[in-house]
């Protein structure tokens, strides 16, 4: 048998692409968890070799809210979130 060589991005698509179809059919979710997190895995890490960041690395500034300062007045502030 010939030794066939795989880019490891391709490998991640197809897990990926694997656990989507398993998750769409209601069946192994245990094995749905595992194939996403190992896709995951394999694309998060070239998405930093490309100087970008993940999603789950991203800070998200605070989205700004109306908060009540008179009789029916409103202002439009920035909350913290500390």
């Amino acid at each position: 048998m010939p030794t066939q060589t795989y880019r490891r991005i391709d490998l991640a698509v197809a897990q990926l692409d694997a656990a989507l179809r398993l998750f769409l059919e209601c069946r192994a979710f245990a094995a749905v968890i595992t194939l996403a997190g190992a896709a995951e895995e394999i694309l998060g890490k070239e998405v930093g070799r490309c100087g970008l960041q993940i999603a789950r690395d991203r800070r998200l500034d605070p989205e700004p809210e109306l908060v009540p300062v008179g009789s029916g007045d409103f202002r439009l502030v920035t909350l913290n979130q500390n």
